[in-house]
């Protein structure tokens, strides 16, 4: 009998161990994605929705010229565990001459992305304007992360899982590894295009072009939670193309020395990663309309 109590105690402690390490790994990650948000589409809790006639009741866009360079996406624009001057807006920001507006939001989908340009535009029409697409912006499948940091499926939570993370992290690793393949409902591809010509629309009609450019994870993800990237990217191009608007294709712009050193799985760019997409904005953003200080920045002419 007393074998059997001291197992049990044995088992307990292990279990109250175990979640104690699990948690504290959790925390001690970079603020913005944890370990188990890879690949996680928040279009269910978003409150955003968009559809084959984009996005509903657009606000106008403001009269008033703003001397500022806009980018906009996901965790990608925001700069995830990069200092503030290093991140794409900023650094872009300096070079062109207009101030950076850093309007990345993490785990952002295009709906809400294109949410956040629009609400922007309304405020005023900046001198330059990109908007990032990212590889996971089709993604149909209802993975989310909690806001205790733990994850899990809308809808689908036990109990047991919501309670400890221990068990959380085995059952998401678990759903992981039984989920389906991602399927691109045609309506989302619908969705993809009307809203990407509607933010391009209005942009243009306020007297800016936006660019827009589509970033792929810095890294080869293998995991079953988002190996399907490389075959969203090219989905992505392929509506991108059939938009007929201005984009610019940055899928192979990361190398591995751009990878964030304590990141499991190498999604996001490190400082040398941020600036790499930068010189290559740099490079394809042509003069902003009615631009007379571009000439300036670039220097005097040869003779």
């Amino acid at each position: 009998m007393r074998r059997v109590v001291l197992v049990l105690v044995g088992v307990c402690a292990g279990l109250v161990l175990g979640e104690v390490v699990v948690r504290l790994s959790y925390e001690a990650l970079p603020s913005g994605l944890g370990l188990a948000e890879v690949g996680v589409q928040r279009a269910t809790r978003s409150g955003v929705r968009c559809g084959p006639d984009g996005l509903p009741g657009v606000p106008s866009a403001g009269s008033e010229r703003l001397d500022e360079t806009w980018v906009i996406g996901d965790s990608m624009i925001a700069g995830h565990a990069v200092p503030e001057h290093q991140r794409v807006p900023e650094l872009l920001g300096d070079v062109l001459g207009w101030p950076g507006r850093n309007l990345g939001m993490p785990g952002a989908d295009h709906c809400v992305v294109a949410r956040r340009a629009l609400e922007e535009l309304e405020r005023g029409v900046p001198r330059v304007v990109v908007v990032s697409v990212f590889a996971d912006d089709l993604d149909t499948h209802e993975l989310v992360r909690l806001r205790s940091e733990r994850v899990g499926v809308a809808g689908e939570v036990p109990w047991l899982a919501e309670s400890s993370w221990l068990v959380n992290l085995a059952w998401y690793g678990w759903r992981v590894r039984t989920a389906e393949p991602v399927v691109r409902a045609p309506e989302a591809l619908e969705a993809f295009l009307a809203t990407t010509q509607q933010v391009d629309d209005r942009f243009r009609d306020a007297g800016v072009e936006p660019l827009w450019m589509l970033l792929e994870p810095v890294g080869r993800c293998e995991d079953a939670s988002c190996s399907h990237f490389e075959d969203d990217g090219i989905e992505l191009a392929r509506l991108l193309d059939r938009t007929g608007v201005s984009w610019l294709d940055l899928r192979k712009v990361f190398t591995a020395d751009h990878a964030l050193p304590d990141e499991p799985f190498a999604i996001h760019p490190n400082a040398a990663g941020n600036a790499a997409v930068v010189a290559a904005l740099v490079e394809a953003l042509p003069s902003p309309p009615g631009d007379t200080d571009a000439e300036d920045r670039a220097g005097p002419a040869d003779p």
